[in-house]
């Protein structure tokens, strides 16, 4: 039975985390704190993997759904890209999501992945905006989303 706005309104924290299931992979996991996330549970290349889509209430049900289905047809990071400001820069969490800060991932591949990739040339390169602060400029997250 897919899960109800009211059902995930009401959970309460519990001892343990548990989670509440929607269908098609989508669940909201309720941590001991009070946490309501967003997860989507799907198999990329015979391997599980778990994609952020955000806290509630800040992401509905219905867009939870929304991103769900976009994820499936490969358009997240399309989709995640159109709420992209035009210029500035990206630090890695904006990229690739920040569970703590309850930041979804624009790109969701795991932090040595983004990494090895921007050493062979498949990503781009970081901006040292400081000493030890590093960003990427939206438009070229941009272009590679696109």
């Amino acid at each position: 039975m897919p899960l109800s706005d009211i059902k995930a309104r009401k959970a309460k924290p519990k001892a343990k985390q548990y989670k509440l299931f929607d269908n098609e992979g989508l669940f909201l996991m309720i941590t001991p704190t009070g946490g309501k996330w967003w997860r989507f549970k799907y198999r990329f290349e015979g391997k599980e993997k778990l994609l952020s889509l955000g806290t509630y209430p800040e992401v509905s049900l219905s867009q939870a759904r929304q991103r769900r289905d976009a994820a499936r047809k490969g358009g997240y990071m399309k989709a995640c890209a159109s709420s992209l400001p035009e210029t500035g820069y990206l630090r890695i969490w904006d990229i690739l999501g920040d569970r703590r800060r309850g930041l979804p991932a624009i790109i969701p591949v795991s932090r040595s992945t983004w990494y090895l990739g921007v050493s062979e040339g498949r990503f781009p390169q970081p901006v040292k905006l400081s000493r030890r602060i590093s960003a990427w400029r939206v438009e070229d997250i941009k272009k590679l989303i696109e």
